[in-house]
């Protein structure tokens, strides 16, 4: 857990326990992930609603994650109040 805290405090951040350790055996890591490393944060970039409309899916996710300490959430939270 700390190492996972420690992680997320440097915006990186594994799916579990089991891929870290699986990190430790990486040589190399290639990355497509466009704006979460050209910026250094993630942010939210579209909004697709299955029902309703994307204003209110993005108020109701930012309810949802008002109070999240993940980098993720607070993603959510910060482009809903763009």
């Amino acid at each position: 857990m700390a190492g996972t805290g420690k992680e997320a405090e440097h915006g990186i951040l594994f799916k579990g326990a089991d891929a870290m350790e699986a990190a430790a055996k990486l040589r190399v890591v290639i990355f497509e992930k466009t704006g979460t490393l050209t910026r250094g944060d993630p942010s939210v970039t579209d909004v697709i609603a299955l029902t309703g409309n994307e204003v209110e899916v993005l108020h109701l996710a930012a309810v949802a994650e008002k109070n999240s300490e993940h980098p993720l959430g607070a993603a959510i939270v910060t482009g809903a109040r763009a």
